[in-house]
């Protein structure tokens, strides 16, 4: 079974990645969690995803100085922008929650960047 892998890099290396807009380095992202795997799951609806997985930036809580990179199936992709950062950041609060005890709030500023 294909496990869920969620990077959390620093701001700084995350809009490198974005602004450079290359697959390339993106799929470089994924292959040091998924040495051999062929698949994982979507961040969103738990989907089986191939790889290299649509990638999608969400804000970190633990540190906050760092960004989420989690991965989103082809359903999850074709979704308005809005909604998928509603269900991503709704996602990230409950884990966190469990995590921590705490109702989180998180300022996310997502960047100004063609998607």
């Amino acid at each position: 079974m294909p496990q869920l892998v969620c990077p959390s890099l620093p701001v700084a290396q995350v809009e490198d990645l974005h602004k450079a807009n290359d697959g390339a380095q993106w799929t470089a992202l994924w292959a040091p969690h998924l040495p051999d795997a062929a698949e994982t799951r979507c961040f969103l609806r738990d989907a089986a995803v191939a790889f290299p997985p649509h990638a999608f930036i969400l804000p970190d809580y633990d540190p906050p100085a760092n960004r989420l990179i989690v991965p989103l199936c082809l359903a999850c992709r074709d979704l308005p922008l809005m909604v998928r950062y509603h269900r991503g950041l709704r996602l990230v609060k409950a884990m966190y929650k469990a995590r921590f005890g705490k109702h989180l709030q998180l300022d996310f500023h997502p960047s100004r960047h063609p998607q």
